[in-house]
């Protein structure tokens, strides 16, 4: 049953489905989608509108329940029968979302059993305990892990814990989300899968894999750092009324539609140069293939034209590419009518190298990519220059400890991009384009079979291409892992996710762009 269920709706791929899963912004146009909130400062947001408006509480919790049912009911019910609804209650109110939702399931005929890990309830939960009973719900205190029978075609709701929770799962709750991670049941978590801390994503001992997790009203930071992302299973979108307006974001998703209407357009009697030629300096005698990635990958995303140097003897580019070996004079004279430039993919770390990135690094004034090596041999970074490190590149980078929490990293980051006005994308999963114009912009396109070498090479020459054919920094920046996202989701499918290489990904680009 999960299997089957993953294998149909796998996580990442499922970013464009408007009000389903996570949403894209109804302004085409604009780089920037929903919010994305801390869960303290949600909790704290909510409070004042219940100490307003009492009666919100209850409201919330009932718009939340109809609204996962509905969820629930769209992409999991529709597909799958379930024996049986299980409830895993906590006893604070997001124990009384579990009632609430299985007195929804009750009234739609599914036989529902709720398992208590603790006898006292919130005021709330009890009265939502009460109407599930009344429905005809059954109802146990838990004592025993050992107590709960699942069988696999069963639908667990986890109400166990809610995104306040931070520490570490003991005893009798611990036992529990052990035992049901062992389960071959559907999952499904309320909010946040219980053991996840809402505010960093961390996990401390042991939380719940979920395969489907319904975010309430906004987007947590939980959902998408640290353990959190491989916890969440396949994020849904369910508004329960609250009003985020006055919710202050800690960053924000991208707009997954902004990269169709936002890509460079071409006019009738443009050439070669009028759409942007680029100069890519990469690749070394060991290492010759990240110069034929970088350079396949910035022209077939648009780049009319690609000059590319490099210090290996034996480029083995593709012919359209018009290649030579390193010579500063000669990057210097084709600067003159180049509009973008990176520098670092396969270029080695020797003195040779370590000279080509101070020579470039002296260049103010054109778009300047730096990647891979380049990274680790900066030492001066021009203004409005684009920084593409992931996250061992930018812990040296920004030179903290090796076992910094990404809720750190990322504040170091900000302070990195303020200092020297460049852009930073913190490449991973989730992708963080940091600026100093703006709060972060995060990207959770693609999927984990882009893990695989060279995927960060065609990443550098979409990027260098887009800068190349005029967009800012920050647009060129985001619209690039947004393409590069896509692209390796229809490799992937075309592939499969462990046979997928880079190349793929630049084969994709043609359905993409």
């Amino acid at each position: 049953m999960k299997c089957k269920v993953l294998e149909k709706n796998p996580f990442f791929c499922k970013f464009n489905k408007k009000g389903l899963y996570l949403r894209s912004s109804d302004h085409k146009t604009s780089l920037v989608g929903e919010k994305i909130v801390s869960a303290s400062g949600m909790a704290a947001y909510e409070k004042i509108l219940i100490q307003k408006e009492p009666g919100l509480s209850e409201i919330y919790m009932d718009a939340a329940a109809l609204g996962m049912f509905h969820c629930l009911e769209k992409s999991v019910l529709s597909q799958f029968e379930f024996s049986k609804v299980i409830l895993l209650v906590g006893k604070g109110n997001n124990g009384g979302d579990a009632f609430a939702l299985g007195a929804l399931f009750l009234k739609a005929g599914y036989q529902v059993i709720a398992f208590q890990i603790s006898e006292t309830l919130s005021d709330l939960s009890s009265k939502k305990a009460a109407a599930f009973d009344k429905e005809g719900g059954k109802r146990y205190i838990l004592k025993e892990a050992d107590h709960i029978k699942v069988a696999k075609d069963d639908l667990i709701i986890d109400g166990l814990l809610g995104t306040g929770f931070k520490g570490i799962v003991k005893d009798l709750l611990a036992s529990v989300i052990e035992k049901v991670n062992k389960q071959e049941a559907f999952i499904f978590s309320i909010d946040i899968p219980s053991g996840v801390n809402g505010n960093t994503g961390k996990v401390e001992k042991s939380a719940i894999f979920a395969d489907m997790t319904a975010y309430l009203g906004a987007l947590k930071v939980g959902h998408l750092f640290e353990d959190g992302i491989e916890h969440v299973g396949q994020l849904s979108y369910v508004d329960f009324g609250m009003n985020i307006q006055g919710l202050v974001e800690k960053m924000s998703l991208a707009n997954y539609e902004a990269l169709d209407c936002n890509l460079p357009k071409r006019k009738k009697k443009d050439h070669k140069y009028s759409v942007g030629k680029v100069i890519i300096i990469a690749g070394s005698k060991s290492m010759p293939g990240a110069a034929f990635l970088a350079t396949n990958a910035a022209l077939r995303s648009g780049a009319g034209l690609v000059r590319h140097f490099t210090s290996a003897n034996n480029p083995h580019l593709i012919p359209e590419v018009i290649s030579s070996n390193i010579d500063f004079e000669k990057i210097d004279e084709e600067l003159k009518n180049t509009k973008a430039l990176l520098i670092g993919p396969g270029l080695g770390r020797s003195e040779e190298a370590k000279k080509i990135v101070q020579h470039i690094s002296q260049l103010s004034n054109i778009p300047l990519v730096v990647d891979a090596d380049a990274l680790f041999l900066l030492k001066y970074v021009p203004e409005k220059s684009v920084l593409t490190p992931h996250r061992g590149e930018l812990i040296r980078l920004l030179e903290t400890e090796k076992d910094v929490s990404d809720e750190k990293l990322l504040e170091e980051a900000e302070k990195y991009v303020k200092k020297h006005k460049v852009i930073i994308v913190w490449k991973g999963m989730p992708t963080v384009i940091v600026t100093h114009t703006q709060k972060p912009i995060c990207l959770v396109s693609g999927n984990p079979g882009m893990a695989t070498a060279g995927s960060g090479d065609v990443l550098a020459g979409i990027l260098v291409s887009f800068l190349g054919q005029g967009l800012e920094a920050k647009e060129a920046a985001v619209l690039a892992v947004m393409a590069h996202g896509r692209a390796g989701d229809i490799a992937m499918n075309n592939n499969s996710m462990r046979s997928m290489i880079a190349g793929d990904i630049i084969d994709s680009l043609k359905h993409v762009l």
